[in-house]
């Protein structure tokens, strides 16, 4: 069974602030899922994430801007 957490769950996995993880959900940098008004997110989604932005080409876009 697939791990589900909460955006708290969440950001203290990932180490950031709950709204910034609220905000990364928002705008589909992250995937989450609204149930009964609050978002669940999978933890291998997270890793995906993570695993994203250790990407060469995701450091690079970070530079630029």
């Amino acid at each position: 069974m697939k791990k589900i957490l909460t955006t708290k769950e969440a950001a203290e996995y990932l180490r950031i602030n709950q709204k910034t993880l609220l905000r990364y959900i928002r705008t589909g940098k992250v995937r989450g899922v609204k149930l009964v008004g609050r978002y669940r997110i999978l933890e291998e989604d997270l890793v995906r994430f993570v695993e994203r932005a250790k990407s060469p080409t995701e450091l690079n876009k970070k530079k630029k801007t």
